[in-house]
């Protein structure tokens, strides 16, 4: 998803030989079993200069796309407009700070992040737990090497663009706005400690998360991706299971289309219980795993 959807939660993962390695991203061709085709396609949303070309089937599946959905259409966001929501939606009140909101310890432990960042933890003083754990993932990858321009949604934005292809959303900027702004206080606080726990891993570790996206290796996402989130119950109902469930309907209304849409989504949504894969297959779509095309 735009900025909001760029929490990926990062851990070792390596492909061994107990686990099936497709050499394709997660993706899915969903049919209602009236006509109605979309594909599913698992996103990275940071990725480097060197992680390109990508994969042949997502550029197969682009092609064959009459329409590219996201979870925010990307196309219709004004960068003014999306910054002055962000700021608004993530700033304390007047008389508070996030020093007092987080405590002491929490707030030593954001300036020894911020500050091997470069970034000065005052520049984060007037903001709320969840925006400041954006900012830091955002910054931290950036310090890695990873960038959102290279990732898979800026990528095939930038392709539709150019092609003119209509690009639509799953869900509004405001709707991912509420997701965060709806977390309880602990919650943001427990988003914020993981994801400066997470920021500690190298940029190996990163690539080989990467490197299992691009294989395909389901196991070893779930297990990179879901580790931590395990941790947090409350955390993975708000972020993923309950946007999860919204979007069937959405998927739902595109498949009434009889348009061939490409979907994509963070590849957190595609893994583990109550994944998108899971709640379409219990609504009773046909889900058919893509490791090539045609398939």
């Amino acid at each position: 998803m735009g900025r909001p959807s760029y929490l990926n939660w990062i851990a070792l993962v390596l492909c061994t030989g107990v686990t099936t390695c497709l050499a394709a991203p997660p993706a899915w061709q969903v049919s209602d079993g009236r006509g109605g085709t979309v594909w599913l396609l698992g996103s990275v949303h940071y990725l480097r200069a060197e992680d390109h070309p990508l994969p042949a089937l997502v550029d197969a599946l682009y092609d064959a796309a009459s329409g590219l959905v996201m979870e925010l259409d990307l196309d219709d966001l004004d960068p003014l407009a999306t910054q002055a929501s962000l700021l608004s939606a993530a700033a304390l009140p007047p008389d508070t700070t996030l020093e007092r909101v987080l405590g002491a310890e929490l707030w030593a432990s954001l300036s020894r992040k911020t500050e091997a960042i470069g970034l000065p933890a005052e520049a984060l003083s007037g903001v709320k737990p969840w925006f400041a754990a954006l900012t830091v993932f955002d910054l931290g990858m950036l310090q890695a090497g990873f960038g959102a321009s290279f990732g898979l949604e800026q990528t095939l934005l930038r392709s539709a663009q150019r092609d003119r292809l209509p690009v639509l959303g799953l869900e509004t900027l405001e709707q991912q706005l509420d997701v965060f702004e709806s977390l309880p206080l602990q919650e943001q606080r427990r988003l914020l400690e993981q994801t400066i726990r997470e920021l500690d891993v190298n940029a190996t570790m990163i690539a080989e998360l990467v490197g299992a996206w691009r294989d395909g290796d389901l196991a070893a996402l779930e297990s990179a991706l879901l580790g931590e989130m395990r941790r947090s119950p409350e955390l993975y109902e708000a972020l993923v299971s309950r946007r999860n469930q919204q979007w069937v309907g959405s998927i739902t209304e595109l498949l009434a289309t009889r348009r061939a849409y490409l979907i994509v989504v963070g590849a957190l949504h595609l893994v583990g219980a109550s994944s998108l894969v899971e709640l379409l297959e219990d609504e009773g779509y046909e889900l058919t795993r893509i490791t090539r095309w045609p398939n």
